[in-house]
């Protein structure tokens, strides 16, 4: 297990979401006060939240990056806030803000600030890969293709076996476009260090305002 360094945790759903952020941050030379942790799942998150919260001098900012999968964002803020003491629950918000959550409760030495946001983009259902498309330049046209293809084979009836499922079909096409860069099939994080993908794109932007806000 990595050593944690600092008061102020991101918590992400595993270690393509902690590559891409850790790439993405360094990109852009957002500075390194936090720590990025793999929890493994959404439900994995949920639990080192709640561990955390146990010792709020040690976790001053506690962040959390969550997939929207085939949910509305609002229904994940509404599972986090099922998990929370009533307490700090009752002041976040019922309905997700698009440019992401920060709460701060009034009583700081018993909870910590906590922000979300929920991949991709706290408005539509979604995940990482939907968040990356939006980080493709708009003159690239090898993801009008991957979108061609993905589009050829879920038209294939019946179902091929194996096929991806339609709620990763934004991974199929993400994976499609990267497997024809130069080198093929480069992972998401270094997709960006090697200027495939625009940290500087409006979706990305976003997301580093959140990010800075939190925990700066």
């Amino acid at each position: 297990m990595k050593e944690e360094k600092f008061e102020k945790k991101l918590l992400l759903e595993g270690k393509d979401d902690l590559h891409f952020i850790a790439n993405l941050c360094q990109s852009i030379s957002l500075p390194e006060n936090f720590d990025v942790i793999d929890c493994k799942s959404c439900d994995g998150v949920f639990k080192q939240l709640e561990l955390r919260l146990s010792n709020p001098k040690m976790n001053r900012v506690l962040g959390l990056v969550l997939d929207a999968d085939a949910k509305n964002p609002t229904d994940r803020l509404l599972s986090l806030k099922n998990r929370l003491n009533k307490d700090i629950a009752s002041i976040f918000p019922d309905i997700m803000p698009e440019d992401g959550l920060v709460v701060t409760p009034a009583d700081r030495k018993r909870f910590p600030i906590i922000g979300l946001w929920i991949m991709p983009d706290n408005i539509h259902h979604g995940m990482l890969e939907d968040f990356v498309m939006k980080l493709i330049p708009n003159n690239d046209l090898l993801i009008s293709k991957a979108e061609e293809i993905v589009t050829d084979i879920e038209r294939i009836s019946p179902r091929p076996a194996g096929r991806f499922k339609d709620v990763h079909r934004s991974k199929a096409k993400v994976h499609s476009y990267l497997a024809w860069k130069d080198e093929p099939g480069v992972p998401m994080g270094q997709a960006i260090t090697k200027g495939i993908l625009d940290p500087h794109s409006e979706s990305a932007n976003k997301f580093v305002d959140w990010l800075s806000r939190l925990f700066n």
